[in-house]
């Protein structure tokens, strides 16, 4: 084959376009593949211009190269060019263009070899713009997640608008960002938070354009372009109201418009969560401050209500309490028992929604001081056992025995959280009986586990009439019972349970309800107390801890006859915490075996038999029939409402006492058939007795109080205390009263006409110029604060109305004792310093030891309560004084070092008791000193009283020690 044939054929046949053309473009050469390429028969291929394929645009650069090839400036290369076809289609195509010079060099024509690569190139734009959107969309993402985070952490919309100036950083077309905000009348201007950025905006060459540009955006409320397509302005709207505008300028050119405009949509969507958030928190806030008014005005109107309420209340219940105590037939005295539980009732429904009123507005407040378990559940039995023996059931009452026997916490709630639960189980209960049981919690505790704290489970078993499944869902919600059947058989004002669960939950604990199995309901909660401190002396619900009179039971032997089992454990419990030891017997077949023994004979006899009419006296004769019985005292249990009734004739029967046994009438009962126990006090608080014609007045005491049967019951209930009572009837009055002088107390009401009693406190407290006058508050203001505002006034006690004849007389005993104290909380006259109490200022008499410092009359008045063969009571309570002095001084130290002003006035508050009741004067009152200056928060003064009183402790610890080494020569049991 010819080579130039076989040349021919390469060139015809390439894939490749060849094209030759003279350097202006015009074709010397081209093969059928340039024809196919720009879509033209071959026969129109020698007419082909280059300039033919090319755009407007193209056609220019083309020129412009055929100037340099021709300048020599061109030499070989490659390049991507965008044909025109003839039809208008686009391809793309690779063009290698090469010079063809003749023998002198020159470049006389161009060879091109065209490769269509229009597939490639398709494929190519498509990666680069999905290359692009990724980019668009991590932008959109970076800045997406800074505006979220700007919205999330800003409490209002200015905060957000601050940071919206730096946005222009999140993204490499962004110059500049700014935000507009409107004024009352929509005119927009720039929103700045300091004014250096104020100064910089005033020679900003763009301002005015973009405050235009933000103008329109608000009037139109939507997205503007400025001109140039260059600035964007969005607004920050909700519910079609514009509450700002904010303007972004990207560097020129910007292409990718649509992008932006998605983005800053999406920005002003997470923006305008801000104004929702903050225009919904400015709602709740005026609701919360609307609410807190409505709340401080229901407070006030329930205060009032209260004083209007309880005062003629408490004329009523005194009356009537006086009315009782007269001799009535007994018609008039069920009419007036029955006027007395009616009022009652009324009292506790007040209470009610006063405690319910005090709980909604997150103001319950608990105590903590120590108090006796046993003697407050038996409290409780006592209250409603009557209630219990008119519908014929049982109510029993269990304390385990690991139980303390004195715990500290709010001994007040939990004995309302008891009652309410006790009173609702004997309204729902026709037959059976109701059972109340403590005991330790045994489940995982979700408390610290600390030394000293107690969990203490309580059940209430009733079998009643149960819940139905209906009204569980509601059962502890408030007034949910008031629309229920129920109470309109059984009354209520459905609060009692709400409440007692506000208050089991304030004391860590659940109030929980459950199905009883044989019928009926089980109520249990279990609560978070401490192990009593020992500090102070215990609060007693109707009955004391065995001390004083108490203690001659300690020792004494009883023997119990139990065939029902119901009170077995209630009065084992009684006993064991009086000392008494206990044998029991659980039938009378049992009791004849236990008498054909020859054994000492009980001091006390007590039966609790199924049937007393049918079995008492059989027993009875039984026991006088042996000779070492005859002396025996018997004490009868009987579940009859009236016990002489079921017992007439036995005349060898001592004592009848209804069931449940209530703690006080069990002790008053044993005291007067033990002859040689003690005879009951009948000066004890709340023991009330006609004085007669002879009798020494306890004490003359001024009543202020403007209210004419309030007056009545005050003086009827001193009277029957054993005082003598004038009046005032208001304010003035007993400022002129208190200056003639020689009361030795002043019973002061809070609310009278003319003057109230916080003025003429303050009054009477400015004239003073001797011996400090008690005077004691009495408000029916049942409400938060009122303690705290007689207490500021100069008053130095506190009693609700209605007046309680056992604290209106424990109260009065305790302030007129000689050595009465001004109250804790009470503002005190100027404290003497301790350094004032010189060691030698305490006597020592000759009847004890000497012990230097120590105040041994005290301490030899506590060793008149030791018993022969019984524990010391004064050497016991040495002993725990000295065993807790390290851990007490520890803790002031702690409190002082961290400036725990709170608790540094309680652990010194509890010292200085514990210090002043064993004698360690100079403890006591240097402790004193210390609480009074953590009062004030006074940090230098504690830290000096502090230092004084680590001294003064061991110095007093060493002279108690000596007192028990003097007193106690042998080893104390």
């Amino acid at each position: 084959m010819d080579l130039a044939d076989l040349y021919r054929d390469i060139v015809e046949t390439s894939p490749d376009g060849i094209w030759v053309v003279d350097l202006d473009g015009r074709t010397v050469y081209a093969n059928p593949e340039i024809a196919r390429i720009h879509g033209i028969p071959e026969s129109d291929l020698p007419d082909l211009t280059v300039f033919d394929t090319l755009d407007e645009q193209g056609r220019t650069q083309f020129a412009a190269h055929l100037d340099d090839v021709r300048g020599g400036r061109i030499h070989d290369h490659e390049v991507e060019v965008q044909w025109v076809r003839r039809d208008g289609s686009i391809v793309w195509v690779l063009c290698r263009e090469s010079a063809m010079r003749d023998d002198e060099g020159r470049t006389v024509a161009l060879l091109h070899r065209y490769s269509d690569f229009t597939e490639r190139r398709r494929m190519i734009d498509s990666l680069r713009a999905s290359e692009e959107a990724l980019e668009d969309q991590i932008a959109q993402n970076t800045v997406m997640q800074a505006v979220a985070s700007a919205a999330n952490e800003a409490h209002a919309l200015d905060e957000v608008l601050d940071r919206c100036r730096h946005l222009v950083l999140l993204h490499d077309d962004w110059e500049r960002a700014r935000a507009f905000v409107p004024d009352d009348e929509g005119r927009m201007s720039a929103f700045f938070t300091s004014e250096a950025d104020r100064a910089a905006d005033a020679d900003d060459p763009f301002a005015a354009s973009e405050l235009e540009l933000a103008q329109r955006c608000y009037d139109d409320r939507h997205l503007v372009w400025d001109e140039r397509r260059l600035t964007v302005a969005f607004p920050i709207s909700l519910d079609d109201t514009v509450y700002a505008v904010i303007a972004i300028t990207s560097a020129p050119p910007l292409y990718r418009h649509q992008m932006v405009e998605n983005m800053v949509t999406l920005a002003a969507e997470q923006l305008s969560r801000v104004v929702e958030r903050e225009l919904h928190q400015a709602a709740l806030a005026a609701a919360r401050d609307s609410a807190m008014e409505a709340s401080r005005q229901k407070s006030d109107f329930l205060a009032t209500m209260s004083h209007e309420i309880r005062t003629p209340l408490n004329g009523v219940i005194g009356l009537n309490d006086l009315l009782m105590r007269t001799a009535l037939s007994p018609e008039q005295q069920r009419l007036v028992s029955g006027t007395q539980v009616a009022s009652r009732t009324l009292l506790d429904l007040i209470n009610d929604i006063l405690d319910f009123s005090k709980i909604e507005a997150g103001r319950l407040e608990l105590e903590r001081r120590d108090f006796e378990v046993r003697p407050l559940l038996h409290h409780v039995a006592g209250l409603l056992g009557g209630a219990a023996r008119a519908k014929g059931i049982d109510l029993v009452v269990e304390c385990d025995d690991p139980v303390p026997p004195v715990l500290s916490g709010d001994p007040t709630r939990l004995a309302q959280v008891v009652t309410n639960l006790v009173s609702n189980a004997v309204k729902f209960t026709e037959r059976g009986g109701v059972r109340v049981c403590a005991r330790l919690d045994d489940q995982p505790s979700t408390v610290d586990d600390a030394a000293g704290v107690v969990r203490m489970h309580v059940e209430v078993t009733d079998t009643g009439v149960g819940v139905s499944p209906e009204k569980l869902r509601g059962l502890f919600d408030p007034f949910t019972q008031a629309d229920s059947s129920t109470t309109r058989v059984y009354g209520g004002t459905g609060l009692g349970l709400a409440i007692s669960r506000e208050i089991v939950e304030a004391m860590g604990g659940a109030l929980v309800y459950s199905p009883n199995p044989e019928g009926g309901s089980v109520f249990s909660f279990t609560v978070t107390l401490h192990e009593g401190a020992g500090d102070e002396t215990p609060v007693t619900f109707g009955s004391a801890a065995p001390s004083g009179p108490q203690l001659a039971l300690q020792g004494r032997r009883a023997l119990l006859l139990d065939d029902t089992g119901t009170e077995r454990q209630v009065l084992d419990d009684h006993l064991a915490w009086w000392g008494v030891e206990v044998e029991r017997l659980s039938s009378v077949a049992a009791l004849d075996e236990h008498l054909g023994h020859a054994r000492p004979a009980p001091d006390v006899m007590l039966l609790d038999l199924t049937d007393p009419a049918h079995d008492v006296a059989r027993v009875v004769a039984r026991l006088r029939a042996v000779p070492s019985y005859a002396g025996v005292g018997v004490l009868l249990l009987t579940p009859e409402g009236s016990p002489r009734a079921a017992t007439a004739g036995l005349q060898d029967v001592g004592e009848v006492l209804d069931r449940p046994v209530h703690s006080s009438a069990l002790l008053e009962a044993l005291r007067r058939l033990i002859p040689e126990a003690p005879p009951l006090d009948t000066s004890r608080p709340g023991a009330l007795a006609a004085p007669g014609p002879h009798t020494p007045s306890k004490g003359w005491i001024l009543v202020v109080e403007d209210n004419p049967v309030n007056q009545m019951v005050a003086t009827g209930l001193l009277a029957a205390l054993g005082y003598t009572a004038d009046t005032a009837d208001d304010g003035l009055a007993a400022i002129e009263a208190a200056r003639a002088g020689g009361f030795d107390a002043i019973l002061m009401d809070v609310q009278m006409p003319h003057m109230d009693g916080y003025t003429a406190t303050e009054r009477i407290r400015a004239g003073e110029a001797g011996t400090r006058r008690p005077i004691i508050a009495m408000t029916a203001a049942a409400v938060e604060g009122e303690r705290e505002r007689c207490l500021a006034a100069g008053m130095d006690d506190f009693l609700t109305k209605p007046i309680d004849a056992a604290r209106l007389a424990e109260t009065l005993e305790r302030w007129l004792r000689p050595d009465a104290a001004p109250a804790p909380d009470a503002v005190p006259p100027a404290a003497v310093p301790p350094a004032a109490v010189p060691p030698a200022a305490v006597a020592q008499p000759a009847a004890g030891p000497a012990t230097g410092p120590i105040d041994v009359s005290r301490l030899d008045e506590l060793r008149e309560l030791d018993q022969p063969g019984r524990p010391s009571y004064v050497a016991r309570a040495v002993e725990n004084y000295l065993g807790n002095l390290e851990r007490d001084l520890a803790l002031l130290s702690a409190a002082t070092d961290a400036d725990d002003h709170v608790e540094l006035r309680a652990v010194a508050h509890r010292f200085a008791g514990a210090s002043l009741n064993l004698g360690a004067a100079r403890s006591g009152e240097t402790a004193r000193a210390l609480e009074q200056a953590a009062r004030h928060e006074d940090t230098g003064a504690a830290r000096a009283l502090l230092e004084q009183l680590l001294g003064l402790a061991e110095a007093d610890a060493e002279g108690l020690r000596a007192y028990l080494r003097a007193a106690y020569p042998a080893p104390v049991s």
